[in-house]
């Protein structure tokens, strides 16, 4: 009975062993560590194709490019200043100076010389400026 059992070992080692062999040359070899779609590790990342890199290319190239004209062209509207010709006219709030007005409304340029231009504008012969009042600013 052993001598059986030892042959039927060997025909299931053969038939094992040609398996292998036949499968090995018909399928794709897989790198060592890598068992099957169940493996953790890289198993869910996607692998694109050149056509399919050059899509997700094109696509971010046109999002930056939408992006950049947003901000070219919508940008400058938003802090565009009135026309030169348009006077442009506030009412003082209250608690409000002519340094503050001159601040509010151009913060980039110095608020001393920016309150003697509304002042002379205006017409006022001093700094003092009263709640309701409008002002034409330059």
């Amino acid at each position: 009975m052993g001598d059986a059992g030892s042959a039927d070992a060997q025909v299931r080692f053969m038939e094992v062993f040609v398996m292998r062999a036949y499968f090995s040359r018909c399928l794709p070899h897989r790198r060592a560590g890598r068992s099957g779609r169940g493996s953790a590790g890289r198993a869910g990342r996607v692998r694109l194709t050149r056509r399919g890199r050059i899509v997700v290319w094109a696509l971010a190239l046109g999002l930056f490019a939408a992006v950049l004209a947003g901000v070219l062209v919508i940008g400058p509207a938003v802090n565009a200043a009135p026309e030169a010709g348009e006077p442009v006219e506030v009412v003082v709030r209250p608690g409000d100076t002519l340094w503050s007005v001159a601040r509010r409304h151009e913060p980039a340029q110095d608020p001393l010389v920016m309150a003697e231009e509304i002042r002379k504008l205006n017409g006022l012969p001093d700094y003092t400026v009263h709640p309701g009042q409008t002002l034409k600013l330059p």
